[in-house]
Formats: structure tokens, sequence, C-alpha cells
């Protein structure tokens, strides 16, 4: 998986002009806060959750497909836009980040929409 950090190099190398290098490392540096957002509230929920309480997510997530992992890339900041949500989150990887046990993840649509069950332990 590509870091944070390697993506913001890589958008800063890929840019044209100084200005397009700040707009792209100003994008990277909020989607990195929402992640970090993401995770605390996780753990916050880990946290109050009783030891071997449950958690079932139903999740739209970043898929694995490289042409449609760009796409939803792409997409993103619209759907942020119009209703709120971003669906180019490795949610899976968060919610093992932030201490659960997965104990089941389930295709629903695709690869992008997935059914997470975990528990705290």
């Amino acid at each position: 998986m590509r870091s944070e950090y390697t993506a913001l190099l890589e958008a800063l190398a890929n840019s044209n002009t100084l200005e397009e290098a700040r707009s792209r490392a100003g994008d990277l540096e909020a989607r990195a806060r929402e992640m970090e957002r993401a995770l605390r509230g996780l753990r916050e929920t880990r946290r109050v959750l009783k030891r071997g309480g449950k958690l079932l997510m139903i999740e739209h997530v970043l898929s694995e497909r490289p042409w449609l992992r760009r796409a939803m890339h792409w997409l993103d900041p619209v759907t942020h836009r119009l209703w709120g949500a971003h669906i180019d989150r490795e949610t899976v990887k968060t919610v093992n980040a932030a201490g659960f046990a997965i104990t089941e993840v389930q295709d629903l649509s695709g690869d992008i929409v997935k059914r997470i069950l975990a528990n705290a332990p």
C-alpha cells in the first residue's frame, strides 16, 4: 500500500507549476486529515465497546482493480461535495488499524461495497 507521504511526493513531482504543487499538497493534506479522523472515530468506538463487542459496518470502499481505483480517486471530490461520502477509503485496513479483530469481510457489490464484521479485543 502506498503511504500518504509517497502519494504527496508523487503529486509534487508530477506538478507542472509551484501553484499546482501547492494545490495537490493541500488536497493530500486534507485527505490525510480525513483518514486520521476516521481512525480516531473507530478507536473511540473500540474503546466504548465491551470486550468481545461486535462492530458491523456496511461500507463503500476503494476497489482493488487498478482502473476502478483510479476512477474512484478521481470521483471522490465530486461524491464528497454532492452527498458527503468518501468513496476512496480503505476501510478494512482502517478498522484493523483501530485495533479491532476482523472476523469477516464480505463483498456485497463487486469489491466496492463490503460488509465488515469485527470484534473489540
